[in-house]
């Protein structure tokens, strides 16, 4: 059965990304400070299929964040349902960011009652990638 369980660094390494989220910035960049406020969801064997959490930009403004596995789709309800649970426990404004390609990105955000803010926000990532940006105010 899946489960839910507290994030740990060590998760990045076993986490198999999903291609639009594959890259060696994700692998290397440095999760320690996430881990208060964070998860990960196993699947049956015990293998990350979705890694996110939260992290706080200022009192009552915070960015979702998430990892998937490249076969993270087959438990996209229990994904949604998950997410859900933890922004029903959240205030004040919430920022996600998701790549401009990336469609099932965009879907999930809308499925989570985010609304795009900017569509194109060119070289917002380190890396100068663009992004679009949704976000939610609870």
């Amino acid at each position: 059965t899946m489960r839910i369980i507290k994030f740990l660094p060590e998760h990045i390494k076993q986490i198999a990304l999903q291609p639009h989220q594959e890259s060696a910035e994700i692998y290397n960049h440095d999760y320690s400070g996430l881990v208060n406020d964070a998860w990960t969801l196993l699947d049956n064997n015990n293998s990350p299929v979705f890694i996110g959490g939260f992290y706080q930009i200022w009192n009552n403004r915070q960015v979702c964040w998430c990892l998937l596995s490249y076969d993270s789709g087959k438990h996209f309800t229990r994904i949604i349902r998950a997410v859900k649970k933890e922004l029903a426990n959240r205030v004040g404004r919430i920022e996600c960011y998701v790549s401009p390609e990336f469609t099932q990105g965009h879907r999930s955000a809308k499925l989570l009652g985010f609304t795009c803010e900017a569509e194109y926000m060119s070289g917002f990532h380190a890396n100068g990638e663009a992004a679009a940006m949704y976000s939610i105010v609870i």
